[in-house]
């Protein structure tokens, strides 16, 4: 049983109740005193009998008044007898007390004895009580429907006032605060008001007189529900106003203490146990049939009721039976406890059934995978495969280039695309990328019955061509799959022979295990007579990319003045080599500082790309601040002169031009930066490929996203070496990882013993391919 519950202790059937009261009428315990619109009054003693059947006979009186009864107050209006007072709308107000009539054997017989009524002229709304003005026994305080009060002490009407309420259509809640010795109301306009007892007795009742004025008043901007007042020693004296979705804690004085927000329409309040400490205990119903338990504005506790109460009360009928709450709800009322029953807990009986957990699982398998087959899939004993095929190929260059608009002659080749297609497809799309100008990177079939065949040409056009590779890539809206298909372009398409150049920057040596081969056998494509050394031109470029070949050492080497090309033909020499020597092993240095420094310029040109933003960012906001400027003196009555404005915001927009200009200068650097960059990065994967410890670090990661180059290395260095990624990245640190990394991989390479160009025109002109080299180099 949930803790977060209601447990229902006595529950009676009241027809037509709407209003109950709690306190000791007899035997020193709590009783109930119920009534209900029809004038019906009951009093109940539910600590009588212990047994729940003589529980449910524990009404002692059920009694018919002459109306409908709207409040009732058990208090000692009379010195020394405990009575009890009824509020009728009905223009009287009728104060009874209750006594035994006479004693039978099984039990008593009560009845109520009126001891004197008022008659008011106007119709009553509600009532409170209180020792108004110091006095001895409880007074009463009744506010009629046009906001007047009454005041009644025993069998005299103390003075009847009228309040002005223009703004209210009725009249709220009301309660007595002894601490300022004040009646505080609520109206209907939401406004929440204080008037003083001295004030309101000395007031005249005629338009003449002394006027009623407020002590103070506080707008509450939601309609009360209920009011209470606290004025005890532990908790400072506070007037609790409960609002339709809002609680208000107020001081004495009108200073407003906390409020709390509620998240459903509140029904009634009940302040409770405010004696252990200096927190406001409260109680409130929901629409949403919820109690909620709260400590000023900390939710301490919750539970769900049956019905929606409409009083809430608290009482105690016993020494047992403590702290019992009286929920009265429509035609039913309902004594409860909070908390669980230990005794009715039972553990739920144990599951025999075996489970075979791996039979299962395989079940969940099958069916997981039945969930995800596609539609194609689901007829039984079919299997997947995409209707869509993608075939390429071509037969060599063009006889005559496609390259009319190119500023030098470049060749050109034709590309032969198939789609092949088993059934109707619809809205197919082929979609190619490559670094080549190609005639048709895009296209879009409506349909494709079976097949469907299209001819493009690729070469060199506007830029230089760092990567040979040309990705294919099909779908069809009717299908989610994609099929891709890669070709490799040949090298010759984008450079042509050219003679070597040996002072380059940048130069990188592989060591072979077995004899080095002939250039001329490894570029078969290329025409060149020295079988030691060739170099190559990539078209639209200036660079010369130089291959030489140690017959004595075993080794290559690749040199050129940009990196840009380094690892495309680094690239491309291994796999020939590999190619004609299977068995080879083959080892390469791996150019740190070089690599570093080219990330090193691509993070200043991303620096100084951020502080442009930045600069351009600040004269866009001089620009709009000047605009409004001087929009705002145009608008005036008298337009004023705004020479001086219009010079600043020629400056400002002459600024704003001079950064966009240069953000795109620095664009198109880093454009070229990054492509040295991807070389680099490539390169090291490609190096360390070599041992057979590949790092996950390429040139992909610097392409196709909004990070800074280090934040990616960074992210890319931790995912196979522990680094923390918060601290700032240094040159000197990534050298050091990379250093760390790489020891395993790439051994540290000798020189390397080279040909001077004297002796290589003496071996051209002696055909004397095999003499040593006489020169070395050191291998940067």
């Amino acid at each position: 049983m949930s803790v977060f519950h209601v447990h229902e202790w006595l529950t009676l059937e009241l027809i037509d109740a709407n209003v109950c009261a709690v306190g000791e009428l007899i035997e020193k315990r709590d009783q109930l005193v119920v009534g209900s619109v029809t004038g019906r009054i009951w009093i109940i003693d539910p600590g009588r009998a212990n047994d729940t059947k003589q529980q449910l006979l524990s009404c002692l009186l059920e009694e018919n008044l002459s109306a409908a009864i709207l409040d009732i107050a058990i208090a000692n209006f009379i010195s020394g007898i405990t009575n009890l007072f009824t509020n009728m709308p009905n223009q009287s107000i009728v104060n009874a007390y209750f006594r035994i009539l006479h004693k039978i054997s099984d039990g008593e017989i009560y009845q109520l004895n009126i001891i004197y009524e008022h008659t008011i002229t106007a119709i009553a709304y509600n009532m409170c009580i209180g020792t108004f003005g110091g006095a001895t026994v409880a007074q009463i305080c009744v506010q009629d429907m046009t906001c007047s009060m009454m005041v009644f002490e025993a069998e005299h009407q103390i003075f009847h006032r009228s309040v002005n309420l223009t703004t209210a259509l009725h009249p709220g809640p009301i309660s007595y605060s002894p601490y300022s010795d004040s009646i505080i109301i609520a109206s209907s306009s939401a406004t929440l008001i204080s008037y003083r007892y001295s004030v309101l007795a000395t007031a005249s009742s005629g338009k003449s007189g002394k006027k009623i004025t407020a002590n103070w008043t506080f707008n509450l901007g939601d309609y009360p529900l209920d009011l209470e007042v606290i004025d005890t020693s532990l908790v400072q004296p506070s007037i609790i106003i409960l609002c339709k979705r809002t609680l208000f804690c107020l001081t004495h004085g009108g200073t407003l203490r906390f409020t709390y927000r509620l998240q459903c329409v509140a029904t009634s309040l009940l302040v409770y146990d405010f004696t252990d400490d200096a927190y406001i205990k409260l109680c409130i119903s929901t629409a949403t049939h919820m109690l909620l338990f709260l400590k000023d504005t900390i939710l301490v506790w919750a539970a769900q009721l049956l019905q929606n109460a409409i009083q809430i009360r608290l009482c105690t009928f016993s020494s047992v039976y403590r702290s019992m709450l009286v929920i009265l709800s429509n035609s039913r009322i309902s004594i409860s406890y909070l908390g669980t029953e230990p005794s009715l807990f039972r553990l739920p009986a144990p599951q025999t059934r075996f489970i075979d957990f791996q039979q299962r699982y395989k079940e969940f398998i099958e069916l997981e995978a039945l969930i995800r087959k596609k539609p194609l899939e689901s007829t039984e004993g079919a299997t997947w495969k995409n209707p869509l095929t993608l075939n390429c190929s071509y037969d060599g260059f063009d006889s005559k280039s496609r390259a009319e608009n190119s500023s030098e002659e470049v060749p050109s080749l034709t590309l032969n695309i198939e789609l092949l297609s088993e059934v109707r497809l619809v809205d197919v799309k082929l979609i190619c990328s490559t670094a080549f100008h190609i005639e048709h990177k895009y296209v879009s079939f409506p349909d494709i019955d079976s097949s469907q065949k299209i001819s493009t040409g690729i070469y060199v056009l506007y830029q230089p061509v760092y990567d040979l590779k040309c990705k294919f890539f099909a779908f069809s809206s009717q299908f989610g799959d994609v099929i891709s298909k890669e070709v490799k372009m040949p090298l010759n398409l984008m450079c042509h022979a050219v003679n070597t150049q040996r002072n380059v920057q940048y130069k990188l040596t592989i060591e072979s295990s077995l004899p080095v081969l002939d250039l001329t056998q490894l570029f078969p494509e290329f025409e060149t007579e020295n079988s030691t050394a060739i170099g190559f031109r990539p078209y639209k470029s200036e660079t010369i990319i130089s291959i030489y070949a140690s017959q004595k050492n075993k080794r290559y080497r690749i040199q050129a003045e940009s990196l840009n090309f380094i690892y495309l033909f680094v690239d491309e020499l291994i796999k020939r080599i590999q190619t004609k020597q299977p068995e080879v092993q083959l080892n390469c240095t791996l150019p740190l500082d070089q690599i570093l420094h080219e990330i090193n310029v691509y993070v200043e040109h991303e620096k100084k790309k951020m502080e442009e933003e930045k600069e351009l960012e600040r004269f866009c906001t001089l620009l709009r601040n000047v605009q409004v400027a001087i929009l705002t003196k145009l608008k005036g009555e008298r337009p004023t002169e705004v020479d001086h404005m219009n010079t600043l915001l020629n400056y400002a927009y002459q600024q704003i031009l001079c950064c966009v200009d240069r953000l795109e200068q620095l664009n198109e650097t880093l454009r070229s930066a990054s492509l040295s960059v991807s070389a680099a990065l490539n390169l090291i994967y490609l190096i360390t490929f070599l041992k057979g410890n590949p790092l996950p670090l390429d040139g992909t990661i610097v392409n196709n996203s909004g990070q800074s180059i280090w934040e990616r290395i960074k992210w890319a260095i931790s995912t196979f070496k522990p680094i923390d990624s918060n601290i700032n990245f240094s040159s000197n640190d990534l050298r050091y990882f990379l250093q760390s990394v790489c020891e395993g991989n790439c051994s540290t390479m000798a020189y390397i013993r080279e040909d001077s160009k004297e002796e290589e025109e003496e071996k051209d002109t002696d055909n004397d391919d095999n003499d040593e080299p006489q020169q070395s180099e050191s291998i940067e």
